[in-house]
């Protein structure tokens, strides 16, 4: 399996109400080249808070962008709203002949936003800092798996590095940045928290508010078990709430054909223990799913 995967938290445990901070802005004399991009038309029908924007950079989309012009690694690319307030983003992947993946956080995404892309900086101690993990603030854990590696880590800045206890290799042909190849399941390690826990980085205080999103292709179906046949996994950061293996856990699912759910169609579902004790609860499609 080749997965990307986020999870986020819609509702917080505790609110805190600060005087805001004064933004940090960009000075655009300190940077040789700059462009202006927007979404693409009919794609933001409302106005959405800390929206994760995905943005796509090479020369061949943006012919004013030439990534030989940026700082190592693209470290100089900086992101801003029209009036100059800098935008906190995390780079995916970063290529130098190809498309470069980077996130960048919008406060207030709508369909008329416009943002500044900077690079080529001229004095670099100028250039204002940015933190990756502040691309994902509403976000529980991020794991973009790109490193192909057993160990996935959390973009969140909430610490949840998890480790699959199989052999994963770098994937290929991702939707978005990079990707792995999957066989089991990740598990947070020991020393994070559960999720659930008060003292976690970013405690999960009402799980009828949590999305789960990512972008999985299926290579093959576990055949053996003929109860679930035709079926296919995928569990990250099991670490929900007891954090013991196949309890207090959650998994991306999918079922080829096999009658599971009562239909004979393709499948994809959310399973959930929420107790940590065998209660579930699955939140499955009811319509045929394609693979």
């Amino acid at each position: 399996m080749k997965i990307k995967i986020r999870l986020s938290v819609l509702s917080a445990a505790l609110a805190v109400i600060l005087a805001p901070a004064r933004a940090t802005t960009i000075d655009p004399s300190n940077y040789d080249y700059s462009m202006t991009i927007s979404p693409a038309p009919g794609k933001i029908t409302t106005t959405l808070s800390n929206f994760p924007l995905l943005v796509r950079l090479s020369s061949a989309r943006q012919q004013s962008f030439n990534p030989s012009d940026c700082g190592t690694n693209g470290a100089d690319l900086r992101f801003a709203l029209a009036d100059g307030t800098l935008l906190s983003h995390e780079i995916d992947t970063w290529s130098t002949t190809g498309e470069s993946a980077v996130w960048v956080n919008v406060p207030s995404l709508a369909a008329d936003t416009e943002i500044k892309v900077y690079w080529g900086v001229k004095d670099s101690s100028l250039a204002p800092a940015v933190n990756a993990a502040d691309a994902w603030p509403d976000f529980v854990a991020v794991y973009h798996l790109g490193e192909g590696d057993v160990t996935a880590y959390d973009s969140s800045g909430n610490g949840y590095t998890a480790v699959n206890a199989k052999a994963v290799t770098a994937g290929s042909d991702p939707k978005v940045g990079g990707c792995a190849s999957i066989h089991d399941m990740f598990v947070t390690t020991p020393a994070v928290t559960y999720l659930t826990a008060s003292t976690a980085a970013k405690p999960l205080a009402d799980r009828s508010r949590v999305t789960f999103s990512g972008w999985v292709a299926v290579d093959s179906f576990n055949t053996a078990n003929q109860n679930y046949a035709q079926n296919s996994r995928v569990e990250i950061a099991r670490k929900f709430d007891v954090g013991q293996r196949g309890k207090g856990g959650f998994s991306c699912r999918y079922f080829a054909d096999n009658n599971y759910g009562g239909s004979a169609n393709p499948l994809f579902g959310i399973f959930m223990d929420h107790s940590g004790s065998g209660a579930t609860v699955n939140w499955n499609t009811t319509a045929p799913q394609s693979n």
